[in-house]
């Protein structure tokens, strides 16, 4: 029997190839398994990815997680906004 595809949980790119995990159907979930995205398509070809999970520009993509920026990143803009609306003030 031909394994089904039931759905597509991530995506990644690992050694330059990009790569989806698959959970099959019928299976438990603890049986997903990574496999290479371009053979995936050609074994597949009507199955529906999702648009987040394609890897565009050799990027990983985080799917199912929300954007947040890095702490020191949210400090480095703050210091940033201070420095901004000290200047005005010290010019004029």
């Amino acid at each position: 029997m031909i394994p089904e595809p039931l759905r597509v949980e991530r995506a990644r790119l690992a050694r330059g190839v990009r790569q989806v995990l698959v959970q099959w159907r019928g299976e438990p979930a603890e049986s997903a398994s990574w496999e290479d995205l371009d053979d995936f398509r050609s074994k597949y070809p009507t199955f529906q990815l999702e648009d987040e999970l394609v890897l565009e520009g050799r990027r990983d993509v985080m799917y199912g997680r929300t954007y947040a920026r890095r702490a020191r990143d949210v400090r480095r803009a703050a210091e940033r906004e201070d420095r901004a609306r000290e200047e005005p003030a010290a010019s004029g």
